[in-house]
């Protein structure tokens, strides 16, 4: 560590020993009498030196050294407007990319993936695609494997073959009853009593020709009219008793199914339809 002596060289020293007393003084001040590598003496208030333990410059008051930092401050807090020197920056992996970047502007690159060798349409008719996939999700191989059929081929569904067509048969089987066509429901009539002076009497339409009459009875089947029965409580169901709405005493014939609920009680009202 060098060490000087601010008070010499002295008019009493020798002169052997003036030159090197000079030489230690030049020598702590071209190290900046920094505290880790000088030890001067006889320091004259208001010298500066630099620490390098705080990494500040110091000012000598007295005997006493004060950090300069808040006086001497280096502004640090704004920023370059570009590097020293640009760099290029990579990417890898699963793609690529590359640009070039000074800090001046904002960059940007177009990362490529990589091939993968799949690209392609797979599949016909006959044939469905395996697919296999890598750990990010991509297809890295595709092989095709047979579809396979009943060794004997399928050429009826039900005992259908062809165009479907649904029949009264399919309808009847769906809603548990047969519903009635244009054909079997000619002659029948749409039916309200209006009274006991009416009694038996009912405006009659045939459905197939057209003609309005009034009629004495409601013989059609597939007949509609408004009847009052306790025989049966839901829709669907069928019943042999009952008297027509409005009338007291005009009793129903044949066998009739309850399509629609008009009125509740006892007896109900229902809009109804012969059957039989």
């Amino acid at each position: 560590m060098s060490s000087s002596d601010f008070n010499k060289p002295v008019i009493t020293d020798t002169y052997t020993s003036v030159l090197p007393e000079i030489v230690a003084t030049f020598k702590d001040l071209a190290l900046g009498l920094d505290p880790a590598t000088t030890s001067p003496a006889n320091t004259p208030s208001g010298a500066v030196r630099w620490n390098s333990a705080n990494a500040y410059w110091e000012k000598l008051t007295g005997s006493s050294w004060g950090a300069l930092a808040s006086t001497y401050n280096i502004d640090v807090s704004g920023s370059a407007s570009k590097w020293a020197s640009a760099r290029t920056l990579s990417l890898t992996g699963d793609g690529s990319a590359s640009l070039n970047v000074d800090g001046s502007a904002n960059v940007s690159a177009t990362f490529t993936l990589k091939n993968t060798g799949t690209a392609g349409t797979y599949g016909d008719a006959t044939h469905v695609p395996v697919v296999t996939t890598d750990a990010q999700g991509r297809v890295t191989a595709v092989s095709l494997t047979s579809i396979s059929f009943p060794s004997v081929p399928v050429t009826s569904v039900f005992g259908r073959t062809g165009a479907v067509t649904l029949t009264s048969g399919d309808v009847a089987g769906a809603l548990g009853y047969t519903p009635y066509n244009a054909a079997s429901i000619s002659g029948a009539s749409v039916a309200y009593a209006t009274g006991a002076a009416n009694s038996g009497h009912s405006l009659t339409s045939d459905f197939s020709s057209g003609n309005v009459s009034l009629d004495a009875g409601f013989t059609g089947i597939g007949s509609f009219a408004v009847v009052l029965t306790s025989a049966v409580t839901g829709l669907g169901q069928t019943f042999t008793s009952g008297t027509f709405s409005g009338s007291d005493n005009v009793q129903i014939t044949g066998t009739w199914r309850a399509l629609g609920l008009l009125q509740g009680g006892n007896p109900q009202m229902f809009l109804a339809q012969r059957i039989a």
